[in-house]
């Protein structure tokens, strides 16, 4: 055997250890699985005691489908900007479309620094809108959207609440994309912290790609016209989280404080955390809460069965 085959068997035999050592760590890091065969068994977990400031919270384990924790968690109420999240499953970051800014679409609340005429690969517009809560940015994509559906109703919400209903999400619907309140008694956007949960899942399933821009704490994004629009994340825990999936802030007088977060728990183990009707600073307090009690759960993770 030449020098060099025996440097190229090394190489192979260290790669093969490299990754047996990796698929080692990796199956230990794991929680508990049920066993195969004829016993029944599941994954049991202690969910600490917590007390929040949101009138409604969940914790949604979006690999079981099992609910961890809730606390009126299928109440329908305001989302606010959390209904932005539907642009993601309306719009995958796959769609790579381009759109020109209009007159229209600056109308809503709020001063993105988008101007008319601008134009933008829908991918970046999304990413844009969804980790700064831009309005403007939601009405340009939600009109996307419903282009791309083709759809015979002229109201720029029929795509989202489309998809609303084909995820079975019974409590949400929405009448502006942005989610801000209509009136002083009318929300933009209803729907509960299960149905959330439930969203930022299927997004993460399908989608996931377009949803990474949210755990971002700040970039920069481009229109295709080279102007610079300097993104900062609306949720300052963003860069704090590890393992951090998605995060979605919202707030209106209506709807008061709201936060939908997915976590990674372990290796590919998202969880949906989602607080609703919280404060405007009490719910970033509530999620320190619930991502803890959370990550101590599945610490304490055991596995029981019977025959």
């Amino acid at each position: 055997m030449t020098d060099r085959q025996t440097k190229l068997l090394f190489a192979v035999l260290l790669l093969i250890a490299i990754f047996a050592w990796a698929a080692y760590f990796y199956v230990r890091s794991l929680p508990p699985e049920p066993e195969v065969g004829n016993n029944t068994s599941s994954v049991s977990y202690t969910f600490p005691a917590v007390e929040l400031q949101a009138n409604s919270a969940i914790v949604y384990d979006l690999v079981t489908g099992k609910t961890l924790f809730e606390k009126n968690a299928e109440a329908q109420l305001p989302l606010a900007s959390v209904a932005k999240l539907l642009l993601a499953a309306a719009l995958p970051s796959s769609e790579n479309r381009t759109l020109t800014i209009t007159g229209d679409d600056l109308k809503p609340e709020g001063d993105s620094s988008l101007r008319t005429g601008e134009r933008w690969r829908l991918p970046d517009l999304l990413d844009f809108t969804l980790a700064m809560s831009v309005n403007d940015g939601a009405y340009a994509l939600a009109g996307a959207a419903a282009a791309l559906q083709n759809s015979s109703e002229p109201l720029l919400t029929s795509s989202l609440n489309a998809v609303a209903r084909d995820l079975g999400l019974a409590q949400t619907y929405v009448i502006d994309p942005t989610g801000l309140d209509i009136s002083s008694s009318t929300a933009g956007a209803y729907g509960s912290a299960k149905d959330t949960a439930k969203l930022m899942g299927a997004v993460l399933r399908r989608h996931p790609a377009s949803l990474e821009a949210t755990t971002i704490s700040a970039f920069d994004a481009y229109s295709l016209d080279g102007k610079e629009h300097e993104v900062i994340n609306t949720n300052p825990l963003v860069g704090t989280i590890p393992g951090l999936l998605v995060s979605k802030t919202g707030f209106t007088d209506l709807a008061h404080g709201n936060l939908a977060l997915a976590i990674d728990v372990g290796f590919f183990h998202p969880v949906a955390i989602v607080i609703l009707d919280s404060g405007y600073t009490g719910r970033f307090d509530d999620a320190k809460i619930l991502i803890e009690a959370t990550r101590a759960a599945f610490r304490s993770a055991t596995s029981t069965s019977s025959q």
